[in-house]
């Protein structure tokens, strides 16, 4: 779910003006991007912190 997640947050920037008085930078596009990269690896390590080694859920999907 967080890789899909992680491709919607980062197609964000295709929709943002590329011309005119309001156009967005590149150097804010790629912050964003860069952004969206740390909030997903932190997002990632938070949700392998709380699934525990002997839980049901890690069973089950092993196919075990």
């Amino acid at each position: 779910m967080l890789p899909i997640l992680g491709g919607i947050l980062w197609t964000i920037p295709l929709m943002w003006r590329q011309q005119g008085e309001e156009a967005v930078s590149n150097a804010t596009a790629l912050l964003y991007i860069f952004g969206v990269w740390v909030f997903v690896i932190f997002c990632t390590a938070l949700v392998s912190r709380l699934i525990e080694p002997g839980s049901d859920l890690i069973e089950k999907e092993g196919g075990s």
